[in-house]
């Protein structure tokens, strides 16, 4: 291929700029920034791009003027023809002329055109060998489109081949053919499809042939078969009978568990509340005996305070002596004591009955009992006969204790007392269990647990019927005999549905006349085809996994066997490169270089190396990938300015060596050195 002339449009800093290439070794002269690199990036983007590309990358080649998208035209020869490529970026439209006047205006069309008919290399492929761009001389991307095109080199004949595709396709066939063969698929290959298919055929021939020897007097299989249903039909009524039994005993046993367990509730709460019932009419029995008196008064506890109060005051009274007015300190202590004797004789009785009435009646009486003294005292100063009003008191005491004791039947005012406390001990006591009564109860009558008691024993002797009527030879049934038993059951079932359908089957095949010998070998020969109809499949399957093998095993060696190609093609021309001080390159497996040196006599890695040197060597390993793999349609080699390291003398050792390859490929160099300019044709930027 050779490019003749290149037109950029809105390009960058370009509005409308024309370049003229021509034949062998061209020279693109310019200063810094005066667009060599967009140059280059245009004669990608021509070659590569889609015109119709969304992608925010191509922003960056918009016009620096007006910011629009751009427009490229490449007059280039392949082939020996000359043909015409515009792809226009702002109407997203694209057209190659051919050199018949056919124009291709689909991108798709065009880029494939471009690659099949042209063989117009992958971009990744002359990224990688006829463009050379400074710094970038050892940066090499081995990806699989190039590994391709490097096995192609090795691989005999014209056409090259993609080895990535071939794999492809062979994954996606083996993927086909093997489909379904470990486990199920809704769609499955044709190997399980057919497997499928001959295992329905044959089952179809075994019924057929069945059917055909019992139409030839295999009636005594039917009649066998029919025997054996009706025993394991027998059998399985057994089983199924004495399963339902002993499911039907469980039920009745856990059944009356639960009603034995509801009956000794109710009996439980039944018996309690007869004890509490038996207690409080104890405690009445124990009151109408020794109470009954008291049972008619209407209010004892005040009963009980009044006694309390006239034996506190009774003591007091009984006590308190006439004192003669010569002796007023010892009427004091006398006073005292008394008052102290009733205050502890309250606060006993208090102890006693767990009540605080008596210790109140004891102060009310201590009060009134020094009101009277203070009275009294008062009165000597008065009254002469002072000490009679004390006796009148406490007459009148004693009067209403013997009037107390009289309706109450006794003479001592203490037993009454004692009697009023227990008479009223035992009444908190009849409350307390009356309380009771309710809460052993709950929300049941004493009618209601009586009526359920009846009822729940009847509905358990009837479960007990039951459970007698139900019983089994072995009570003791357990679980795992249970089990057994299903188990034993489930498997007469398989057995008796298999004879029901193999003798329906034989029945209705023995009724039916289309069955023949000419039927059955059809069905045979059906069979044999499919079966080698399926061993074809399985064959083409070991085949294809063979040359998948294959392929992998030999694309890795083949990989790896290019590097004598490269070899080769780099040793031609490394001695007169070097001046002799390097004569060979050897390429490891991995494709990594080592270098022969003549003065230590061995191979060295590229790390010995100036930067210098390395440039040169990786210079020519690009162009023995260039020339090895850009094939017949030779692309022009684009030169970024690669020879900044290069000292003169290896300057002018590459310029010899690049000006021969010119003679058969278009050479491009883009410099800003005008020391190039007479190595070819010239081209000026700027």
């Amino acid at each position: 291929m050779k490019i003749n002339r290149l037109v950029l449009q809105n390009f960058k800093k370009f509005s409308d700029q024309v370049i003229e290439f021509g034949d062998g070794f061209n020279v693109v002269v310019g200063e810094n920034e005066s667009g060599k690199s967009s140059i280059v990036e245009a004669l990608f983007l021509v070659l590569y791009a889609s015109p119709a590309s969304k992608s925010k990358d191509l922003v960056k080649f918009y016009s620096w003027k007006n910011d629009k998208p751009f427009r490229l035209e490449l007059e280039f020869e392949a082939l020996g023809k000359k043909h015409f490529l515009i792809k226009d970026f702002l109407k997203k439209e694209g057209t190659l002329k051919l050199p018949s006047g056919k124009e291709i205006t689909n991108p798709d069309l065009i880029q494939e055109y471009l690659y099949t008919e042209l063989n117009i290399p992958l971009k990744s492929i002359y990224l990688n060998s006829a463009f050379i761009k400074q710094d970038e001389i050892m940066k090499l991307d081995f990806d699989g489109e190039f590994k391709n095109s490097i096995q192609n080199m090795v691989v005999e004949g014209e056409d090259e081949i993609d080895i990535s595709n071939i794999e492809k396709v062979l994954d996606k066939r083996i993927t086909l053919l093997s489909k379904g063969i470990k486990g199920n698929a809704i769609n499955p290959g044709p190997i399980k499809a057919l497997s499928q298919t001959i295992e329905r055929e044959e089952s179809e021939i075994r019924i057929i042939e069945d059917r055909w020897n019992l139409s030839l007097g295999s009636q005594g299989i039917v009649e066998s078969n029919n025997l054996e249903i009706t025993k394991l039909t027998e059998d399985l009524n057994i089983k199924i009978a004495f399963l339902k039994k002993v499911s039907i005993l469980k039920d009745f046993s856990k059944r009356a568990i639960e009603l034995n367990k509801k009956y000794d509730e109710f009996v439980g709460i039944e018996d309690e509340y007869k004890e509490n019932e038996k207690i409080i009419n104890s405690k009445k029995k124990e009151i109408d005996g020794n109470y009954e008196v008291y049972k008619n008064v209407e209010n004892i506890s005040k009963i009980e305070e009044e006694i309390s109060t006239l034996i506190a005051q009774e003591n007091i009274l009984s006590k308190v002596e006439t004192q003669a007015p010569e002796k007023p300190q010892n009427s004091h202590k006398i006073n005292a004591a008394l008052i102290v004797g009733a205050f502890a004789v309250g606060l006993l009785m208090s102890v006693i009955l767990k009540d605080f009435i008596p210790i109140i009646s004891a102060i009310v009486a201590i009060g009134v009992y020094v009101l009277s003294i203070k009275l009294q005292q008062k009165g000597r100063k008065i009254i002469p006969n002072g000490p009679k009003n004390e006796d009148g008191l406490l007459s009148e005491t004693k009067e209403q204790i013997e009037l107390l004791c009289k309706q109450f039947g006794t003479d001592d005012i203490q037993k009454v007392l004692k009697a009023v406390v227990e008479y009223r001990a035992l009444l908190s006591k009849i409350t307390d269990l009356e309380l009771k009564r309710k809460y052993i109860l709950g929300k049941y009558t004493v009618e209601e647990i009586e009526i359920n008691k009846k009822v729940t024993l009847k509905e358990l002797s009837k479960v007990e019927i039951q459970l007698e009527d139900s019983k089994v030879g072995d009570s003791s049934y357990t679980e795992e005999k249970l089990h057994q038993l299903e188990y034993d059951i489930e498997r007469v079932q398989d057995k008796l549905q298999q004879l029901k359908n193999e003798t329906l089957i034989l029945e209705a095949r023995l009724a039916s006349s289309d069955i023949s010998l000419e039927g059955i070998n059809i069905k045979k020969e059906q069979l044999e085809e499919s079966k080698n109809e399926l061993l074809g499949y399985k064959d083409e399957l070991d085949v294809f996994l063979l040359v998948k093998e294959s392929i992998s095993k030999s694309y890795e060696e083949t990989v790896k066997d290019s590097r004598v190609v490269i070899e080769e093609l780099v040793n031609r021309n490394i001695a007169n490169l070097t001046n002799g001080r390097y004569t060979n390159i050897k390429l490891s497996p991995e494709l990594d270089l080592e270098v022969f040196s003549k003065e230590k006599g061995e191979y060295i890695s590229l790390e010995n190396l100036s930067k210098g040197t390395i440039d040169q060597i990786f210079l020519l390993v690009r162009l023995g990938f260039a020339e090895g793999l850009l094939g017949a349609n030779k692309m022009p080699v684009i030169l970024d300015d690669p020879f900044v390291n290069f000292d003169e003398k290896r300057v002018l050792n590459i310029k010899n060596i690049l000006v021969k390859l010119s003679s058969d490929y278009q050479l491009i160099l883009f410099t800003h050195n005008e020391y190039y300019s007479d190595w070819g044709y010239i081209s000026r930027l700027g």
